[in-house]
């Protein structure tokens, strides 16, 4: 296994710059970067594990093979609406939630390139995983992409979409995604709900967004085929249950050709989004949690790829730089 860091500066979308008030800092990737360069074995050897990102958007032609017609035409013809409906800027009241335009410097269309590049940034980085056994984009996880349209910041499913790529290529035959953001990952779920090919884990907050529904058939309750729903207070089951779900996961379905590890950061106690609060666990737990998973797909020699996904405020990157600081090293040294 050697080891990859796929990131560059094309993949910045810095929310405030379209009047978008979410606390989602750009700064976690570069932080993370910074962090790792700065220790002198990894930094000695960079041009062996970062792969600086240089393609062009993702073709929004090819978002129908996951997404549906009407959404993908809104997105050609409307897409303020689309990003609208995705960060939810507009509250029922036609009311602006966490969105100031006056503020912004740039046109929110913009967004939809920037995010474009996150999908084809996933593609490579998986492509890279497939030869190199590990990838780690510093980028994506909008997991809660629908195939009818975007929510809960994420435009479109950069996950599903990557592995929709890389099986009718041949690439692989059949994936996994293991999703320990804070947030069940619900728009993979009902993105790969008839697809067999796609078996999917998500641990989350068993209560609060985006199960907080009174409608128990809304689209966000599709099931994953392994869910570990984790209440308030039950952080000390935390590893224990995900341990036990990998297990399921492992035991009732085939070994696949690819994993998508949706690593997003919000679980930890210093995320300051208020949707993730309900879920607090240590800087130690969390790297415990992403070495879990590391190793358990590394015993079984199935090729991992990362993407960054949830993470709000100025103390996640540590999440990510811990534990791709022991991956790396473990391979380099």
């Amino acid at each position: 296994m050697k080891p990859s860091v796929v990131y560059s500066q094309s993949l910045k979308h810095n929310l405030s710059q379209y009047g978008i008030e979410v606390p989602l800092k750009d700064t976690r990737a570069e932080l993370t970067l910074e962090h790792l360069l700065s220790i002198p074995q990894l930094g000695a050897v960079k041009e062996k594990w970062f792969h600086e990102f240089m393609g062009e958007p993702y073709s929004v032609e090819r978002l129908n093979q996951c997404h549906d017609q009407v959404y993908v035409d809104m997105i050609t013809n409307h897409p303020e609406m689309a990003l609208i409906k995705s960060f939810e800027l507009v509250d029922d009241k036609g009311n602006y939630n966490r969105y100031n335009p006056k503020a912004a410097t740039s046109p929110l269309k913009e967004m939809v390139n920037s995010h474009l590049l996150h999908v084809q940034a996933l593609i490579e980085s998986s492509n890279r995983a497939l030869q190199t056994g590990f990838s780690y984009l510093l980028g994506g996880g909008m997991h809660h992409a629908m195939s009818f349209g975007g929510r809960g910041f994420c435009f479109v499913n950069d996950i599903v979409i990557t592995l929709t790529e890389l099986l009718r290529a041949g690439k692989i035959n059949s994936a996994w995604v293991i999703d320990v953001d804070c947030h069940k990952g619900d728009g993979t779920a009902e993105l790969t709900k008839d697809n067999d090919l796609i078996q999917t884990l998500s641990i989350h907050m068993k209560d609060g967004w985006p199960l907080d529904d009174q409608n128990a058939s809304a689209p966000q309750f599709t099931p994953s085929t392994v869910d570990i729903p984790i209440g308030v207070g039950e952080e000390g089951l935390y590893l224990s249950e995900l341990e036990r779900g990998l297990n399921r996961l492992r035991d009732n379905s085939r070994l696949p050709g690819l994993c998508i590890v949706v690593g997003g950061a919000d679980p930890y106690e210093k995320d300051i989004l208020k949707s993730a609060e309900l879920l607090k666990l240590s800087e130690d737990q969390m790297l415990a949690r992403d070495m879990l998973v590391f190793n358990f797909l590394k015993q079984l020699g199935v090729p991992q790829s990362y993407c960054i996904a949830g993470g709000y405020g100025h103390d996640v990157w540590k999440i990510y730089a811990n534990f791709l600081e022991k991956v790396l090293l473990q391979s380099y040294l």
